[in-house]
C-alpha cells in the first residue's frame, strides 16, 4: 500500500507552474515503464510544443556526429531496399522492415537534441530522478504479483496498447510486465542508482526514505529473480561505481540476503522446501555449472557464434551494411543453429546493420559523453566520497554501454526511450557550469 501511495502521490509533486512542454516530459516519464503510448503521447507533446517555441538545433560536435549518422543510415537503408539481393533469403518477405528500422534511431536523434532543455541544471535532473523511481514502482509491483502472488497475464487494456505481459514462471526468470527477464533486469538495473543516490541523500523525511529502503532491497531481490546475467554484470558493475574494490565484501551479504528472502516468501506465499525452487536452481546451477549441457554453455556458445556470422557479414558489407531485419535470415544463410535474431552486441549490430563508419562514429559519440561527463563528475575535488545524482546518472549509462556489449534490450522501445534521456542528461551534465555549487542534494 505504501509503494502505491508514493506512486501516487509523485504526480502531485509535478510542480504546476511548470511550463506546459517541462510538465508534459516529467509526465511521459512517470508513465514510461507502465503505460508506453501515455508517455510517448506527453513526450511528443513535449517535443512539439519544444520545437513551436525554441530553435532546438545548435551546431556542436554532438550534434553534428548524430547528423553525420543520420545521413548514413538512410544511405544505407535505400541502398539495401534497392540492392538487397532478395534471392539470397528465401524466407525473407519484409523489405518495408528495413525502412521502418531507421525509427528506432532517427526520432531518438531528435529527441537526444530536444530533451537537453529539461535536464539542464541539477534540480532538472534531481527531478528527473524521483519520476523516474516512482515509474519503476509498477515494474516491482508486477514482479510481486507474478512471483509472490502467481497472478500471471497478460493484462491488457486500450485495446491491446497497454499490456502487462506477467508470464507464468516456468524456466525463466521473473519478467514483471516486460515481456523478456533480460528487459526486467536492465531496467531495474538502470533506476537502481537513481534509488540509491535518492537514499544517500535523503536526510529529513525519514518515512520516504524507509520506503525507498524497502523498494532498494525489493529491487535487488528480483535484479537476482530475472535470471539474467547481464542484470547480475549490472549490479555488480553499480556496487563497483559506489564502493569500489570493497563491493566484494558485499557478495556474501547478497547472496545471504537472498536466501534469507526466498525463505520469507515461502512462510507466506508456499511450502514447498526454497530449494526446490526454480529461480533459485535456475541462478546457481546455470552460472556456476558450465558443462556442455548447462544453460550458461549454450549461451556463451550461441554468442560467440553470433558473434562470427556478424562479423562476415559486415566483412561483405563494410561500408553501408544490410540493413535491418536482415541478420535473422543472414544467419540461417550461414547454418547458424541457435536461430539468434539479432548479434547480441550493440557495435556489431550496428554495423551489420548500417555499415562500420556508422557504428564506429555512434560509438564515438556515446563514449564521448561518459567520458567527458565522468571527468566532469569523478575527477574533479568536489564532493569524491558523496554519491550525488549525476554520479548516479554517469553510472546508468555505463550499465546501459557495458550490458549492450553482451545482449540487445535496445528494441523494447521503453528502454530505447530512456537510453536516449540518459544520453541527453550526459550531455547536460557535461554543460552545467553550476555543477560544482549545487550538485550536492
Amino acid at each position: 500500500m505504501y509503494y502505491i501511495r508514493y506512486y501516487f502521490n509523485q504526480i502531485r509533486n509535478i510542480n504546476k507552474k511548470l511550463n506546459l512542454e517541462k510538465r508534459s516530459f516529467y509526465i511521459g516519464t512517470f508513465f514510461l515503464s507502465s503505460a508506453i503510448p501515455i508517455s510517448i503521447f506527453f513526450y511528443i507533446l513535449s517535443i512539439f510544443s519544444s520545437i513551436y517555441k525554441d530553435r532546438i538545433y545548435r551546431v556542436n560536435k554532438y550534434n553534428l556526429l548524430l547528423l553525420i549518422c543520420s545521413g548514413l543510415m538512410i544511405v544505407s537503408t535505400l541502398k539495401s531496399f534497392i540492392n538487397l539481393d532478395l534471392s539470397k533469403f528465401t524466407d525473407f518477405n519484409n523489405t518495408f522492415g528495413i525502412v521502418i528500422g531507421l525509427l528506432n534511431w532517427l526520432p531518438f536523434f531528435i529527441i537526444f537534441i530536444i530533451f537537453q532543455k529539461y535536464l539542464k541544471t541539477v534540480e532538472d535532473r534531481k527531478l528527473f530522478s524521483k519520476i523516474l523511481i516512482s515509474s519503476s514502482i509498477p515494474v516491482i509491483i508486477s514482479c510481486i504479483l507474478q512471483y509472490g502472488f502467481k497472478i500471471y497475464g497478460p493484462f491488457e487494456t486500450l485495446n491491446g496498447l497497454i499490456i502487462w505481459f506477467q508470464k507464468e514462471i516456468t524456466s525463466h526468470g521473473v519478467t514483471g510486465l516486460f515481456n523478456n527477464p533480460n528487459y526486467t533486469g536492465i531496467w531495474l538495473t538502470i533506476f537502481l542508482p537513481f534509488l540509491i543516490s535518492e537514499i544517500k541523500n535523503k536526510k529529513e523525511d525519514k518515512i520516504k526514505k524507509y520506503i525507498l529502503i524497502s523498494i532498494l532491497i525489493l529491487t535487488i531481490f528480483f535484479i537476482f529473480l530475472t535470471g539474467s546475467r547481464n542484470a547480475y554484470l549490472g549490479l555488480f558493475f553499480i556496487f563497483l561505481m559506489i564502493y569500489g574494490i570493497r563491493v566484494f565484501l558485499l557478495i556474501p551479504v547478497s547472496l545471504f540476503s537472498l536466501f534469507s528472502f526466498e525463505l520469507l516468501r515461502n512462510s507466506f506465499f508456499e511450502s514447498s522446501s526454497f530449494m526446490n525452487n526454480i529461480l533459485i536452481k535456475k541462478i546457481f546451477s546455470d552460472t556456476i555449472n558450465f558443462s556442455s549441457s548447462s544453460m550458461a554453455y549454450k549461451t556463451l556458445y550461441s554468442r560467440i557464434e553470433g558473434y562470427n556470422i556478424a562479423l562476415e557479414g559486415i566483412l561483405e558489407e563494410p561500408l553501408f551494411g544490410w540493413g535491418p531485419s536482415i541478420f535473422p535470415q543472414y544467419y540461417d544463410l550461414k547454418e547458424g543453429i541457435w536461430a539468434s535474431q539479432h548479434t547480441h552486441n550493440m557495435p556489431l549490430e550496428l554495423a551489420f546493420n548500417y555499415g562500420l563508419p556508422t557504428s564506429i562514429i555512434l560509438n564515438i559519440f556515446v563514449l564521448l559523453l561518459i567520458k567527458n561527463a565522468y571527468i566532469k563528475c569523478y575527477e574533479s575535488s568536489f564532493n569524491k566520497n558523496i554519491f550525488t545524482i549525476d554520479k548516479a546518472w554517469i553510472t546508468a549509462s555505463l550499465i546501459v554501454v557495458v550490458s549492450h556489449l553482451f545482449d540487445i534490450t535496445y528494441y523494447e522501445g521503453k528502454i530505447s526511450l530512456l537510453i536516449w534521456i540518459l544520453l541527453a542528461g550526459l550531455k547536460c551534465i557535461i554543460d552545467d557550469k553550476s555543477i560544482k555549487k549545487s550538485n550536492i542534494n
